[in-house]
């Protein structure tokens, strides 16, 4: 006689997944949230169905660029000049992260480890370097 079940069936139970999900779509016993908002519910919808808080930033500094180009910097004190000196640093802080954080998804350890480990290869191998070179020139 033959069975269509498998010879082991096991499920992995967990009581608190069930025991203390919320309605608010947290799933601890203790949930620490760290802003304050007049609508939860509403906050809750709009970063995960319309965009998350650091696309929104992004957005916002986007903005905030252009209206600063646009802006005559003759025309501000010294005050506002350094205000507008220290936006400018974090957007360029901001930048290098993500760029760093780019060029690091590409190799482990970065870009760096990359060219580092190919200067080593060329030292061991020079043919099997110069095939991976030549495929590297493709793409770039």
């Amino acid at each position: 006689m033959t069975y269509f079940a498998p010879d082991n069936l096991s499920q992995a139970i967990n009581p608190w997944s069930w025991m203390f999900k919320s309605t608010d779509n947290t799933t601890g016993f203790i949930n620490i949230n760290t802003y304050k908002s007049g609508n939860p519910g509403l906050e809750h919808k709009i970063v995960h169905e319309v965009a998350g808080y650091g696309m929104q930033l992004s957005t916002i500094e986007a903005v905030l660029e252009i209206m600063l180009q646009l802006m005559p910097e003759k025309e501000l004190n010294r005050e506002q000049q350094g205000k507008m000196d220290d936006f400018k640093a974090m957007m360029e802080a901001i930048r290098a992260h993500k760029e760093k954080s780019l060029l690091e998804e590409f190799s482990p350890g970065g870009v760096e480890e990359l060219v580092h480990r190919l200067a080593h290869l060329e030292e061991q191998d020079p043919g099997l370097y110069e095939k991976v070179a030549e495929r590297l020139k493709k793409i770039l």
